[in-house]
């Protein structure tokens, strides 16, 4: 019984988190509360702003506004973020190209 309601749950969970009716930024896959913030610090601020821009983009925009020596890991969290799933299933040449972007 409480296999089936936390199967149940988690299956909501990802329906509701797939259909786009995200309120914040750490709704999304792989963002948590200080990537959030770091986000709204460097202009992103609203979940259809952080769609309408590239991932890398949006990692060029926290170097500047939080430092170069960011870890590579921001990069596919936030790539991971807009494909809607975890930033370690980016496969090696779609992390290369990111990086190559950047």
């Amino acid at each position: 019984m409480l296999v089936k309601a936390s199967r149940d749950h988690a299956l909501n969970d990802r329906a509701y988190k797939a259909g786009g009716h995200h309120r914040r930024l750490r709704d999304l896959p792989n963002l948590r509360l200080t990537i959030e913030r770091m986000l709204k610090k460097s202009g992103v601020e609203d979940i259809s702003t952080f769609y309408s821009m590239a991932p890398e983009e949006i990692f060029r925009r926290l170097q500047v506004t939080h430092g170069n020596d960011l870890d590579l890991c921001l990069l596919w969290k936030l790539a991971g973020a807009q494909q809607g799933r975890h930033w370690k299933l980016i496969e090696e040449d779609e992390r290369e190209r990111l990086l190559s972007a950047v």
